[in-house]
């Protein structure tokens, strides 16, 4: 029992102190973890994001129906993926994200879900673009 609770507030520190969003959902698509980075991409409160699917939380209908379908995908073909994808924020500037999903395996082997960890990669391809344009 201690190894176990040992592990558990290890992973949460990792989750609660990582940059990069950490993310769990089910079969349904409900997120079922949330790290605190995931909470601050979607800006809503963590009780508005556990429990529902992107389609009750991501405003733009069109993005959320994006998303669940590299989930469903990912848990159809049982296969990883990377992925970018862009965010729009409120402020009217596009985040891009690089999100690796992975399916959610239960016990026996099936596909319960879909875990993700993204990054906010914004910075890395303005640059890109800038040094294309200098080369140009």
């Amino acid at each position: 029992l201690d190894a176990l609770h040992e592990r558990t507030a290890l992973l949460r520190a990792i989750s609660d102190t990582s940059s990069d969003a950490i993310f769990a959902k089910d079969r349904e698509g409900r997120v079922r973890f949330a790290n605190p980075a995931t909470v601050a991409l979607i800006g809503k409160p963590a009780e508005e994001v556990v429990g529902h699917t992107d389609a009750e939380f991501i405003e733009d209908a069109e993005l959320a129906r994006r998303v669940m379908e590299v989930d469903q995908r990912i848990m159809q073909t049982g296969v990883a993926e990377e992925v970018e994808e862009i965010i729009p924020t409120r402020g009217g500037r596009d985040l891009v994200w690089q999100s690796r999903k992975t399916p959610c395996r239960d016990e026996s082997g099936a596909v319960a879900g879909v875990l993700g960890v993204s990054r906010d990669i914004t910075e890395h391809k303005r640059a890109e673009v800038e040094l294309r344009r200098a080369h140009e």
